[in-house]
């Protein structure tokens, strides 16, 4: 049995109609546009590991060709790719700024890993409880750049 469509409301299927009539190059999905729009967007072009740029075209490529997605999809997509690079450049930036960073010690970190649905996040939220850890905050881990200053904790 075919999945249904997925539900978009009257505005998205304006936008998946008229945004390639209006825009019909846009969104590229082209990695090299994207990940220079980044590192311009970060100031920075420190990437880390270049492995991980040498697999980025097949990355992006092989969404293009089999995400089979809306024009607006496109757009979201790009919005948060750019921004996943970004946020990398961004960290190589600072982490190049700073490199005391990298010698200074992390004891006994603890991870938490699992399948979705097994109790990580309470698990998460109960080691958070315990004032000798500090536990990321959600906004953190998904922008690390700046890193949070330790003074504004607690109203950020």
């Amino acid at each position: 049995m075919p999945a249904a469509p997925p539900h978009r409301t009257r505005t998205m299927r304006v936008l998946n109609r008229m945004g390639p009539l209006l825009a019909p190059r846009w969104p590229s999905l082209d990695s090299d546009r994207i990940v220079r729009a980044a590192a311009r967007a970060a100031g920075s072009d420190e990437f880390g590991d270049p492995h991980f740029l040498e697999a980025l075209p097949i990355f992006f490529d092989a969404i293009d060709r089999e995400a089979d997605l809306s024009w607006l999809g496109r757009v979201m997509c790009r919005q948060s790719l750019r921004g996943f690079l970004q946020n990398r450049f961004g960290v190589y930036r600072h982490r190049a700024a700073h490199p005391e960073l990298v010698a200074a010690p992390i004891e006994r970190p603890i991870f938490i890993a699992g399948f979705p649905r097994t109790g990580t996040t309470i698990l998460h939220n109960l080691l958070a409880q315990d004032p000798a850890n500090r536990a990321p905050l959600a906004w953190e881990v998904q922008f690390p750049d700046p890193p949070p200053q330790s003074a504004t904790f607690d109203t950020d």
